[in-house]
């Protein structure tokens, strides 16, 4: 899939954008359709961290008006296969607002045994 990626768009990163050391798992966020989708922290583009998420996640967020997408990707090289097919590097302007809901309601929906997992 990188290779194809690659093919596809190039090496289209932009000068200002540069690479986290390597992508992080933050959480797994509910994507409005039942499920969830993990989300990484995959870089930085003008001193704005850089996620990447999955087409379901992005759809959902973008809904609520709580994301700004990046398409093509910044870092078409980088293939998470955590995110599925159609993953997109997006910006979250205001992560922790934008995460606050969905950790509530994750809370209240499920029941924690102290697992330290972050599915939210």
């Amino acid at each position: 899939m990188i290779r194809s990626n690659f093919l596809h768009f190039g090496d289209l990163q932009p000068p200002a954008a540069r690479l986290a050391t390597k992508p992080i798992w933050l959480a797994n966020i509910r994507d409005g359709r039942g499920g969830a989708g993990p989300i990484y922290l995959i870089g930085y583009h003008e001193n704005q961290a850089i996620y990447r998420t999955t087409n379901a996640v992005i759809q959902h967020l973008r809904a609520k008006n709580l994301c700004k997408v990046h398409w093509p990707m910044l870092f078409s090289t980088v293939w998470i296969p955590q995110c599925d097919v159609c993953q997109t590097d997006i910006e979250l302007p205001g992560i922790v607002a934008a995460f606050v809901q969905y950790m509530d309601d994750a809370v209240k929906n499920n029941d924690f045994e102290g697992d330290g997992g972050n599915d939210f």
